[in-house]
């Protein structure tokens, strides 16, 4: 029951009052011929003690008859059941174009909250994380989460239907009743078995089902390679054994739902059958009462294993249902923390004894002391693992200090509204972006064609060394590019992705090694092009080729996650024999 509550629950969440207006419509509709059952056995005659003894308790049915100036006589009855049931056809439609709306509408604020989580994530968090799992949750099981809705719902109505007809055949006669609740009690014992297994084999489902999401990202994005060394089809069979098993999941799960629903109307005569002997041979029931109880609990036990084949369905869906929501609880728990001071123009960058670690692991950056004025090109240089990247990271407001303050024009990061900060920041890094798109979506991010940014566009194109690409392309700026650039060159996506940069105007540009797969003419060209900004904007640059920061304000030299020396090009290369001899390796 706290499980189910805790569907309820979830599912409330996103209908609210929705939930409980579908459950009565569903009312309304069930018990159309619950009500005329007594009415038509009273009119078809029987002995008189028979029929007093069969209205005992649904006298109320009669007073609605004369209250309505209805006589009980056959041909009005059946007119009266005729016009109840072309009413229930009306709640009928209602009932079905409300399921159609409210699930559209549920699915959509689903896939609303999971897409505005993810963009709230924490990228500490982001980086640890399971990208099968996300992808995964994102398409394949926030769908199969709408298929646990569309079972849930239908498990509600027929639970209430169940109630209802139960209620009306005990008002019949109390006795049979509880016999046949005992007999359906206990035919329930058979259905608890599977319920486990069914659940079982959902949560296993979910597990394989983002091992699989994982393998396929990784085959897309790793295609260039594993197709040039043959390695392709040893990861296809790796992929196909995912899928082998998945299928085995969704086979076994299959099998129990087929066996539950061949099941119940076996079940079902069982159980009555039990409750007609006992009631007439052991208590002397009268028939035409039983008839009446029987009648209203056949359709009570109808949805009953309804209910039963329902809920073993929903129980095949409910790995997904805790999947999603223990994914969204994630991205609540994890979320990026912002404050609300918008900062217009970025200025000066302060970092004052700033260290970082992620959660459990060694510290990356430690005791970090360092001013950037504004509009001053700053160089970071240091062996691999000395901690550039994530000095950019920290710098840009992807991550935030363990301890120490990031203060921009002088407030402390943590006030900042991180994503305003952000909008003011072009990131160039060693592994470009680029979206299955146009180049003109590409560097302008979807910007509308107006004449202005056409203009913008083509200037970042020239910045970028890109016009002579622009024109050897069929469909020029329209050209779709491919997946992650699938068609271009190391350095021909470089030049995309310092181009959409180029093109946005920011105040801080940084660059994490952005020119390190161009050649040097490419290079020297668009370094010429960043050097014309300076003065226009800070720039901070993570220096692959150290004969490319020679014009820069500063330069920082990392060891160990610590700063080691700051400076000019010149003072380094005379006071520090470290930089002086990664200056001369590179002349080699």
């Amino acid at each position: 029951m706290s499980n189910q509550f805790g569907a309820f629950t979830f599912f409330h969440r996103y209908l609210g009052y929705r939930i409980f207006l579908l459950a009565f419509a569903s009312l309304l509709v069930g018990l159309g011929i619950a009500m005329f059952i007594p009415i038509l056995a009273f009119v078809a005659g029987g002995e008189a003690g028979e029929s007093s003894a069969l209205f005992d308790n649904l006298d109320f049915i009669l007073t609605g008859f004369d209250f309505l100036g209805i006589e009980l006589e056959l041909i009005s009855v059946l007119l009266a059941m005729l016009i109840v049931f072309l009413i229930k056809g009306f709640f009928q439609f209602v009932l079905n174009f409300l399921k159609v709306l409210y699930q559209q509408y549920f699915v959509a604020k689903l896939r609303i909250e999971s897409i505005e989580g993810l963009s709230d994530y924490g990228y500490q968090y982001f980086v640890s994380a399971d990208a099968g799992e996300i992808q995964n949750t994102l398409s394949g099981e926030v769908g199969r989460v709408v298929q646990g809705y569309r079972t849930y719902n239908a498990l509600l109505q027929n639970l209430i239907l169940v109630l209802s007809y139960a209620t009306m055949a005990f008002l019949a006669n109390a006795q049979f009743s509880l016999l046949v609740m005992i007999g359906g009690g206990l035919s329930n014992l058979f259905f608890q078995m599977f319920y486990k297994r069914t659940k079982n084999l959902s949560a296993a489902l979910l597990k394989q089902s983002h091992a699989y999401h994982g393998l396929i990202l990784q085959k897309v994005e790793y295609f260039k390679y594993l197709k040039s060394t043959g390695l392709i089809w040893q990861y296809s069979g790796k992929i196909k054994k995912k899928i082998r098993q998945v299928e085995n999941s969704i086979r076994r799960m299959g099998f129990l739902s087929g066996l539950l629903e061949g099941a119940k109307e076996p079940l079902s005569m069982i159980v009555v059958v039990f409750a007609i002997v006992v009631e007439l041979e052991f208590f002397g029931g009268v028939f035409s009462t039983i008839l009446v109880s029987l009648l209203l609990f056949y359709r009570a036990l109808g949805a009953l294993t309804q209910v039963q084949a329902g809920y073993n369905n929903y129980l095949s869906f409910s790995g997904s249902l805790i999947g999603v929501q223990d994914f969204l609880r994630g991205l609540r728990e994890h979320r990026e923390d912002s404050g609300t001071k918008v900062v217009e123009q970025i200025s000066t960058l302060e970092l004052e004894k700033i260290s970082f670690a992620y959660p459990d692991k060694a510290p990356i950056l430690e005791n970090i002391n360092l001013r950037i004025p504004g509009q001053q090109t700053l160089a970071i240089v240091g062996e691999s693992g000395s901690g550039k990247t994530t000095l950019l990271n920290l710098i840009s407001g992807l991550l935030q200090p363990s301890s120490g303050q990031l203060k921009i024009n002088g407030f402390n990061s943590t006030e900042l509204d991180i994503p305003a900060f952000q909008r003011r920041i072009g990131y160039i890094s060693q592994d470009p972006v680029i979206f299955d798109d146009s180049l003109f979506n590409n560097v302008t991010f979807w910007a509308d064609k107006t004449p202005a940014n056409l203009a913008r566009f083509h200037e970042a194109l020239r910045k970028a060394h890109l016009y002579d690409f622009l024109h050897s392309l069929d469909q020029g700026e329209e050209t779709r590019l491919g997946h992650n650039g699938v068609s271009l060159s190391g350095g021909q996506k470089q030049r995309i992705s310092i181009a959409r940069e180029l093109y946005k105007e920011v105040d801080l540009l940084l660059m994490d090694e952005a020119t390190s797969a161009l050649d040097s003419e490419t290079e020297s060209v668009i370094q010429n092009n960043i050097d014309g900004l300076k003065g226009k904007l800070s720039i901070i640059i993570i220096a692959h080729r150290l004969s490319t920061i020679k014009n820069v304000d500063q330069v920082v030299l990392m060891e160990g996650g610590r700063i080691k020396s700051v400076g000019s090009y010149q003072d380094l290369l005379q006071d520090s024999e470290d930089f002086k001899r990664m200056v001369s390796y590179q002349k080699l």
